[in-house]
């Protein structure tokens, strides 16, 4: 299944303007629904037994790394420096978190000093 319109275009580590983007978004399954980003910037919800699209939310940017489902909510950032929560039922935005720089990874990073 195809989920975003056009194909990515990475560019080397080695380019000052590659976003190191080797991969794109996990998708994560948490009852019958798939989430997951693309690099035009969606995160989709997904039914997962007809893979039909439930909604989709637009951000500033790519969605490079996997959606965190609890509570009701879906929270994941994106390359525009934002991290966004939306509800997990209907995709309506419920918040978002000026970060300051892009959002590319699911790890969380140890802040020291």
């Amino acid at each position: 299944m195809r989920v975003a319109d056009t194909p990515a275009v990475r560019k080397p580590f080695s380019d000052p303007d590659s976003r190191y983007d080797r991969y794109g978004s996990d998708v994560v399954v948490v009852e019958g629904r798939l989430y997951l980003g693309t690099h035009e910037g969606r995160l989709l919800c997904l039914d997962a037994a007809t893979r039909e699209r439930v909604w989709g939310f637009q951000s500033g940017d790519a969605v490079l790394a996997a959606p965190a489902v609890a509570g009701g909510r879906v929270v994941f950032g994106s390359f525009d420096g934002h991290v966004y929560a939306l509800d997990a039922a209907t995709g309506e935005l419920r918040w978002k978190h000026d970060t300051g720089r892009p959002v590319v990874s699911t790890q969380p990073s140890r802040v020291t000093g």
